[in-house]
C-alpha cells in the first residue's frame, strides 16, 4: 500500500511517497532493550548465585571446623586421663569404659583405643575389638602426628591422636574418634533453604529493576528514532534529544546531514528557476509569433519562412 505525502517547500509543491507495505524488520533477539535487560539480569543474579554458595560453604567449613576443635579438646582430655590411669597396663580400664561410652555417645560416634602392638582394645561399636588396625593414621601417631579427617558426602570427621604413658614422652597407643556431623549438615541445609528464599525475592525485585532501566536507558533511543521519522513527512527541522553521549552525537550527525541536504535541495530549486526563467522568454516569442501567424489567415509562404 503506497500512501501520498505532501508539503510546500521553498514555494514549490514536494510530493513523497512512502510505502507502508514496508515493515521494520522485528525480531526479539535483535531488541536492543531484551540484551540490556539480560545483561542486568546476568550481572545481578550470577554473583547472588556464587555469593550463597560461598556462604553456605563458608557456614558449613566453619561448623565443622569447631565440632572437629571441641572434639580434638575433649579427646585430648581423654587421652590424658588414660595416660594417668595407665589404662593399657591396669584394671582401670573398665572405670574409663563408661567415660569413653559417654562421649562417644555426646558426638553420636565411635571410639576406637589401640594399643602399641596395633591391637584394638576398646570399640564403642563392639565391632573391631580384639582386631588390628595398621592404617597410615595410626602409624602417624605412632610417630607423634595427629590426624584429621572430614567426610561431608557421609556426614561423619574422624580424629587420631597418640596416648602418651605418664611420663609424656614415649607413645603407648592411639585413640580413634568419629563424630557425627548430620545436625550440622541439617543447620546449614535449613540456612540454605532460608538465604534461597531471600535470593529469590531479590531476584524478583532486580528483574523489575532491570526491565524499568533498560528501558529507562533506551527512552533517547526511541526519542531519536521519532524525531528523525518526521522528516518522512518534510520536517526538516533540526532535531534536539538530550540524553547520553551517543544519542547526541548521533542527533548532531543527524542535524548536520539535514542542513546539508537542505543547502542542495535550495541549489536545486535555485536551478531549476533559473532554468524556468531562461526558457520562458523564446517560448513566450514563439507562442505570440504563433498566434499573429493564426490570426492572419492566409499568409504568405514567405512569413512563414
Amino acid at each position: 500500500q503506497v500512501t501520498l505525502n505532501m508539503f510546500i517547500q521553498n514555494g514549490g509543491l514536494v510530493t513523497i511517497l512512502r510505502d507502508k507495505s514496508f515493515k521494520r524488520p522485528v525480531g526479539i533477539f535483535k531488541s536492543l532493550r531484551l540484551w540490556l535487560f539480560l545483561a542486568f539480569v546476568i550481572l545481578s543474579v550470577v554473583p547472588l548465585i556464587h555469593i550463597n554458595l560461598y556462604i553456605n560453604n563458608s557456614l558449613l567449613q566453619s561448623q565443622i571446623k569447631l565440632r572437629m576443635d571441641d572434639l580434638q579438646y575433649q579427646c585430648n582430655i581423654l587421652s590424658k586421663q588414660l595416660s594417668k590411669s595407665d589404662f593399657f597396663n591396669s584394671s582401670n580400664a573398665e572405670t574409663l569404659s563408661s567415660e569413653i561410652n559417654m562421649l562417644a555417645d555426646i558426638y553420636n560416634g565411635r571410639i576406637v583405643i589401640i594399643d602399641n602392638s596395633y591391637y584394638i582394645v576398646r570399640d564403642t561399636y563392639d565391632l573391631d575389638t580384639g582386631k588390628y588396625n595398621i592404617s597410615k593414621d595410626v602409624l602417624n601417631c605412632y610417630k607423634g602426628k595427629n590426624s584429621t579427617k572430614s567426610d561431608v558426602k557421609n556426614q561423619y570427621i574422624e580424629l587420631a591422636l597418640p596416648i602418651y604413658d605418664s611420663s609424656a614422652k614415649n607413645v603407648e597407643g592411639v585413640l580413634l574418634a568419629t563424630a557425627s556431623i548430620q545436625s550440622i549438615i541439617e543447620l546449614v541445609s535449613t540456612q540454605q533453604h532460608n538465604l534461597l528464599i531471600i535470593e529469590m525475592i531479590v531476584w524478583v525485585v532486580l528483574l523489575i529493576v532491570a526491565f524499568f532501566l533498560s528501558g529507562f536507558m533506551l527512552k533517547p533511543f526511541k526519542k531519536l528514532a521519532k524525531s528523525i521519522n518526521q522528516a518522512s513527512f518534510g520536517n526538516m527541522d533540526p532535531i534536539e534529544v538530550k540524553g547520553i553521549n551517543e544519542v547526541e552525537a548521533i542527533a548532531s550527525s543527524y542535524n548536520e546531514t539535514l542542513s546539508r541536504l537542505k543547502h542542495l535541495d535550495e541549489s536545486r530549486q535555485e536551478f531549476v528557476s533559473n532554468v524556468s526563467h531562461e526558457l520562458k522568454t523564446p517560448i513566450t516569442a514563439i507562442k505570440v509569433l504563433a498566434d499573429s501567424l493564426i490570426s492572419m489567415g492566409e499568409a504568405p509562404v514567405e512569413l512563414y519562412q
